[in-house]
């Protein structure tokens, strides 16, 4: 381990990225689908860790704005896992984040992946939020009414007091809205309820939900919601339901959780609660 660098991550290092993520997930790692998107957008900062002229880990950190950041996309060489790397990659993300002049960090994770917990509550992070992962298959849907509950607001408004999602990745309350990351995103009012729609960054064959207000949502809210993405030939809609929100108005419209409720964490750590030492 003596020959050993931090550098940033380039498209000529395709081939070893998707050798080193083939089998992660039975072989269904989202990396290989927004490399270049990772590589080539001017937020994200793909860095890897390179041993003796080999890449052993990796990770990426997106700029929210010019204080905050979004760690994500971490990933060690199977052939290296158990040995250090990981925690050697969050280590260097973290100094160069501080270096980029950042001065909070945020990150998602599963409640099973306690590995990437135990280590970055190490590391200083601490739980911010808990939400409930919940999907719907689309595909045998029929269309069932003519979304007449659903109004179109102007997107004028960039800043929400709760948590937005997009597939794992959130931007915090009182955030700027980071469009990029939310394409065709669209502002709507359904039964009093306010949300954002968006496609999903990374499979766009899916309609990704945030409730963005505190009204309480009901079945035929979901329902009408539902019915739009039908009619828009969406094959899934999928929402990380932040703890505090009904999940029956949900379930009841089948959408289903992965293995149970309150199943994803948002963890964070203000530059001065990180110990790197």
């Amino acid at each position: 381990m003596s020959d050993i660098k931090l550098r940033k991550i380039k498209y000529q290092d395709k081939e070893r990225i998707y050798d080193m993520t083939k089998n992660i997930w039975e072989g269904n790692d989202y990396i290989p689908k927004v490399f270049r998107e990772l590589v080539e957008d001017s937020r994200s900062n793909l860095m890897g860790i390179e041993s003796n002229g080999r890449i052993i880990a990796f990770s990426n950190l997106f700029l929210i704005d010019k204080n905050t950041g979004w760690l994500e996309a971490l990933r060690v060489d199977p052939e290296f896992t158990g040995k250090g790397w990981g925690k050697m990659m969050v280590k260097h993300m973290c100094h160069f984040a501080i270096d980029k002049g950042l001065s909070e960090l945020f990150f998602s994770t599963y409640y099973r992946n306690k590995a990437s917990i135990n280590l970055n509550e190490k590391f200083g992070f601490r739980k911010y939020a808990t939400f409930t992962n919940l999907s719907l298959n689309l595909e045998n849907k029929k269309l069932e009414n003519d979304n007449k509950d659903i109004e179109f607001l102007s997107l004028d408004k960039e800043v929400y007091k709760r948590i937005v999602w997009n597939d794992w990745f959130a931007v915090p309350e009182g955030k700027k809205l980071v469009k990029d990351r939310f394409p065709k995103v669209a502002r709507i009012i359904v039964n009093g309820n306010e949300f954002l729609i968006s496609e999903n960054h990374k499979e766009r064959t899916s309609l990704e939900i945030s409730p963005v207000n505190d009204s309480s949502i009901d079945y035929e809210t979901v329902k009408a919601i539902i019915n739009y993405a039908v009619k828009e030939g969406y094959r899934e809609a999928h929402l990380m339901l932040a703890s505090d929100i009904a999940l029956n108005p949900f379930t009841e419209n089948n959408f289903e959780y992965m293995e149970r409720s309150e199943d994803v964490y948002i963890y964070s750590a203000k530059k001065s609660d990180l110990k790197l030492r």
